[in-house]
């Protein structure tokens, strides 16, 4: 670079006071600082080194930095060296604007569904990753925000060749990386936009689904209005005779419940007086008794299991009437 060049350069130090504006750090105190903090690590003679370093020079090196404008009062920083670099992984999407093409041209809600049902993982996953390396370009914020924040103590001044470090990042490749930074943009906006187009389609296409739905539900219900109407009566009549066969079926099993619960307690007490008999009676009578008591325990045992199978039989009945009157309600619904 030309001697007589003039450049911004920064502070190579700076103090900030709580409360106070930031100013440079007096460049005597700075090359005082800097002498002081090499004096401070170099090699000092000792125990296991006799010869101590000696130090020769002190310079400065100002390393070159590149601040292109960017987007409103935003800027890109470059490394002048090109040390640092960033790699920015940029992954296509699919074919958005086909997908939303496919769902304008479905043609009813059925088509509609197949469509869903075979890109229901089409935006899973990206088809291919692109990456684009931008030489130079810093993406540390901390470093960036110190640079950006002090870009106003930036002076011109004309530098010794043989302090400034030579860019090996021209200002025309800065102008590229930038270019490219512009184009990295526009690919993803043109993206979000045929996300956007995919988005509303689908939006369309499930309000148009949505609506042939309520259509078809609708002509359905008039379609078979009648029918529903004319099954319904029949139901309820069917139900209402199943009622009434049930009440009169449970009225006439009651009067025979309890004919048989009459029964067992005739035998209960034909049992308890033949006991008693067994026990006061003697010779042929108490013969006689305990033959009439064994009798009476039979009978009693008959008219019990009846009465039981009687119990049994109502319950279940009445268990079955129930089921097919649940049957027929559930139809008229």
């Amino acid at each position: 670079m030309p001697e007589d060049e003039s450049n911004l350069v920064l502070p190579f130090a700076v103090v900030e006071r709580e409360g106070g504006p930031t100013e440079e750090f007096p460049f005597d105190m700075t090359l005082a600082t800097v002498l002081a903090d090499v004096e401070m690590q170099r090699e000092k003679a000792g125990v296991l080194r006799k010869r101590e370093e000696s130090l020769e020079f002190v310079s400065l090196v100002y390393w070159p930095i590149v601040v292109a404008p960017w987007r409103e009062d935003r800027h890109l920083v470059f490394d002048g060296m090109g040390v640092w670099s960033h790699v920015f992984s940029v992954g296509k999407i699919p074919d958005a604007r086909g997908f939303a093409a496919s769902l304008d041209a479905a043609t009813d809600y059925r088509a509609l569904l197949g469509l869903f049902q075979t890109h229901a993982a089409f935006f899973d996953d990206f088809q291919d990753t692109e990456r684009i390396p931008v030489m130079g370009l810093f993406v540390h914020e901390d470093l960036l925000r110190d640079i950006l924040s002090h870009a106003a103590l930036a002076k011109p001044r004309r530098l010794r060749s043989s302090g400034l470090l030579v860019p090996r990042l021209t200002p025309e490749q800065a102008k590229n990386a930038t270019q490219k930074m512009r184009s990295l943009l526009s690919a993803i906006s043109e993206s979000q936009s045929s996300l956007t187009e995919a988005g509303q389609a689908l939006d369309h296409s499930q309000s148009r689904a949505r609506g042939e739905i309520a259509a078809l539900r609708e002509l359905s219900i008039q379609t078979y209005a009648g029918r529903l109407e004319g099954l319904r009566s029949e139901v309820t009549s069917r139900a209402a005779a199943l009622e009434k066969e049930r009440d009169d079926r449970w009225a006439a099993s009651q009067s025979q419940f309890l004919e048989m619960q009459a029964a067992v307690q005739k035998s209960e007490a034909d049992v308890q007086h033949w006991d008693v008999e067994t026990k006061t009676k003697y010779g042929p009578d108490r013969d006689d008794a305990i033959q009439r008591l064994a009798g009476s325990r039979v009978d009693l045992d008959r008219a019990r299991e009846q009465a039981q199978r009687l119990q049994r039989d109502m319950a279940q009945a009445r268990e079955d009437y129930e089921r097919q009157m649940r049957t027929h309600c559930g139809r008229s619904r």
